[in-house]
């Protein structure tokens, strides 16, 4: 079947499911997209899992397939910046990007307005590459890019997207970082979920691990203070709830550098290794920083000063006063913040509007229930009369019969007597009129 003809299937993943893998993977080669790099407020994972589009429906056919059959695919995709991906079909990482076209674009269009040629930007938890080979080309050949990531896989994925894209200015740190230096053991999650490598314990059910590493263990003040770095300028933080232990480990590079922070806040995942979204939040505030999330219906990130942590994970830009950060400053917040302020009074506004014609809605469902009820009742209280009725007259039945059982018992008794009377009074007729006959035969001589 062609590729036209399986766009408009109700149903594509069962008509692609005895495909051999090398035509699903050529479908895939043939459907892949790269959105533009731009904002996109408001986006979440799985923003676009259901979209109709037909092309998004096929990819995301694509994905469950290498899924559900547990199969690892690799494509090569085109890239933000004329980058290369190598893509494993059937891990979160490839939900986003090949059935969306796109993983966190608010934060890569972000950086590609603050990252600029020559500066240094540090990848924390590097995974397979894609923020590492994105600030390259941001920072160019004269800038540099520190891409740290313990685990093999990854790693070993990390090295390969290097290759690929033949760049020369990434290093690269087979290692953890904390507060702490030796050894740690570090969970390697199963293949679907192979961004959420952790040093704790998962935080979502379906995250089996796989298999445990024993890993080394550097403070990021060390390592910055061994490799000689004069200046760090971006840092990017998503090591499933080892922020904070990142961070406090970096104090020097902190205090030194004032770098801006882009690093996952999720609080459940923090709280499994000893910390929270709030001690996080209060340690950066602590710091002298300023923190920032992505508006829902801005373009940017926008400042918020909430310590309440908030249940989901969510992404955090924090930056220092004393460098200046493009959308940051006090004077580019106004807008934003109105901005945001008039998308959340909009929003509220449709919702009020929403819940008015659901509550308008079920009180008309309720006034339905409630006439259903009564005609319910009614005709329960009509059948219950009925009942009753008939039981009566099945009781008045049962009288009558009896009373005509037993009339007729005695109809029948009677009737016996009768017979046997008759019965006596034939006999005795009889023997006389013998006796009469033998009687007129003597005086008639007869013999």
């Amino acid at each position: 079947m062609q590729l036209e003809d399986l766009l408009n299937l109700p149903d594509i993943l069962q008509q692609i499911w005895d495909y051999p893998p090398d035509r699903v993977k050529e479908l895939a080669g043939e459907v892949v997209y790269t959105r533009p790099l731009e904002p996109y407020p408001g986006w979440y994972f799985n923003i676009e899992w259901d979209s109709p589009e037909p092309r998004t429906r096929l990819r995301r056919a694509i994905w469950e397939y290498f899924k559900e059959k547990q199969l690892e695919a690799r494509i090569l995709i085109p890239w933000y910046q004329d980058l290369q991906l190598f893509l494993y079909l059937g891990n979160d990482f490839s939900s986003q990007q090949f059935i969306a076209g796109c993983y966190e674009p608010n934060e890569f269009y972000y950086l590609s307005q603050v990252l600029h040629p020559g500066m240094t930007f540090v990848d924390i938890g590097a995974n397979d590459g894609i923020y590492s080979l994105f600030a390259s080309k941001c920072v160019g050949e004269e800038g540099l890019v520190l891409a740290f990531e313990p685990s093999q896989r990854e790693f070993k994925n990390l090295q390969e997207n290097i290759a690929l894209n033949q760049l020369s200015n990434i290093k690269t740190f087979q290692l953890a970082l904390s507060n702490t230096e030796g050894f740690t053991t570090l969970k390697i999650a199963n293949f679907e979920h192979s961004g959420q490598n952790t040093f704790g314990d998962f935080v979502h059910d379906v995250v089996a691990c796989e298999q445990i590493e024993s890993v080394p263990v550097q403070r990021l003040d060390s390592v910055i203070e061994t490799a000689d770095i004069q200046t760090i300028d971006v840092i990017k933080i998503d090591i499933e709830g080892a922020e904070f232990s990142v961070l406090q480990g970096a104090q020097n590079l902190l205090k030194k550098h004032r770098p801006l922070l882009l690093l996952e806040v999720f609080d459940e995942a923090l709280q499994r290794q000893g910390s929270s979204a709030e001690s996080l939040m209060s340690f950066l505030r602590s710091q002298g920083y300023k923190l920032f999330t992505f508006g829902r219906f801005v373009e940017g990130p926008v400042q918020f000063e909430s310590d309440r942590p908030l249940s989901q994970s969510f992404n955090v830009v924090a930056a220092h006063p004393s460098r200046e950060w493009v959308g940051l400053s006090e004077a580019e917040q106004q807008p934003i913040l109105h901005q945001e302020l008039e998308g959340t009074r909009q929003f509220l506004a449709q919702v009020e509007g929403d819940l008015e014609r659901s509550q308008t809605k079920l009180h008309d469902v309720d006034l339905e229930f409630q006439r259903l009820k009564y005609r319910h009742d009614l005709m329960e209280y009509e059948l219950t009369e009925k009942l009753r009725h008939l039981e009566q007259e099945n009781l008045k039945l049962k009288e009558q019969v009896q009373q005509t059982q037993t009339v007729l018992e005695h109809s029948q008794a009677a009737l016996q007597q009768a017979q046997t009377t008759i019965t006596a009074l034939t006999s005795s007729k009889f023997w006389q009129l013998r006796n009469r006959w033998l009687g007129l035969k003597r005086v008639l001589g007869m013999k």
